[in-house]
């Protein structure tokens, strides 16, 4: 619940999980696997042969992302990879990766859960915001059809009309919503929106 930037801090997460097997591991980047059948990454992570998650945190300096998730998906499927690459420094032997009582300066640690647990991964979308802030003056379900009392698709395409070239072709690719977490607040800001993507227009609707 407290965000801390520009200064030292730590996070810690504790869990009750009861049925639940945790394996830790730390890969150097010159110890991956070279296997392409997932072979090497199962003998290499020591986890059991289908763990529900696997939860990673590479070295951006050391070790390519694209090839860890190559890996981890031949070697288990159907299990749920996520994470986030170690950030801060400003080039290679500037992280470091704790793994029980070791730090490296380089790789990859993460840990594989498996047996009694599920894990559902979602993705915080991050955007610029374009347009004015405006009320849902009329929706159903997860139909958007007024902002401000007008209807959504005349709105999208003022918005649109108004960006400069370079947004607008941002804007054909991701255009999004960002919805106030906290509508009883009277001023927002960056982190005060939860950003949704738009399924599709339709002006017949």
């Amino acid at each position: 619940g407290r965000e801390v930037e520009g200064q030292a801090a730590v996070a810690l997460i504790g869990a009750v999980l009861p049925g639940v097997r945790i394996d830790a591991f730390h890969l150097a980047a010159d110890a991956l696997p070279e296997s392409t059948d997932g072979a090497g990454w199962r003998e290499a992570l020591g986890a059991p042969d289908a763990p529900a998650a696997v939860i990673i945190c590479p070295d951006p300096f050391s070790c390519p992302p694209e090839r860890i998730l190559r890996g981890l998906h031949r070697a288990w499927p159907d299990a749920t990879v996520l994470g986030g690459m170690a950030s801060g420094g400003e080039g290679p032997g500037s992280h470091y990766l704790f793994h029980d009582d070791s730090a490296y300066g380089g790789g990859v640690v993460g840990v594989a859960l498996s047996g009694d647990v599920q894990v559902d991964a979602v993705v915080a979308q991050g955007c610029k915001p374009v347009g004015q802030p405006m009320f849902i003056t009329a929706a159903e379900r997860h139909i958007l059809r007024q902002l401000d009392g007008l209807p959504a698709t005349d709105v999208a395409q003022a918005v649109y009309t108004n960006l400069a070239p370079d947004d607008q072709a941002l804007a054909r690719k991701a255009l999004f919503l960002g919805l106030v977490m906290e509508p009883e607040r009277e001023r927002y800001g960056p982190g005060d929106f939860l950003v949704r993507n738009l399924v599709g227009a339709d002006p017949d609707v």
